[in-house]
């Protein structure tokens, strides 16, 4: 009898490596049931996140840029560090 449940195992592997190559323990979100099952950092403000679509078999790595905004945002931070490693 076939399981009714989508396959989540390149999701699992996903997450897997995220926590590793970050080394966080990670925030899981998504269900099977709609399809997307992903992990994310969990940091305020800059969150990199990554994601597995089941239907279309796809993963994406993404970041939030939308952080809160007060001194020193770290959204500012984390554009001029990505930019000094790029263009020095």
């Amino acid at each position: 009898m076939a399981s009714l449940m989508p396959h989540t195992e390149p999701a699992d592997a996903l997450k897997r490596l995220f926590r590793e190559l970050f080394e966080c323990p990670g925030r899981d979100f998504g269900h099977p049931s709609r399809g997307v099952l992903g992990v994310s950092d969990g940091s305020e403000g800059v969150q990199w996140n990554a994601g597995y679509d089941i239907r279309r078999d796809a993963a994406s790595l993404g970041v939030n840029l939308e952080g809160m905004k007060y001194d020193d945002w770290p959204v500012a931070r984390f554009i001029e560090r990505e930019l000094s490693g790029r263009f020095s």
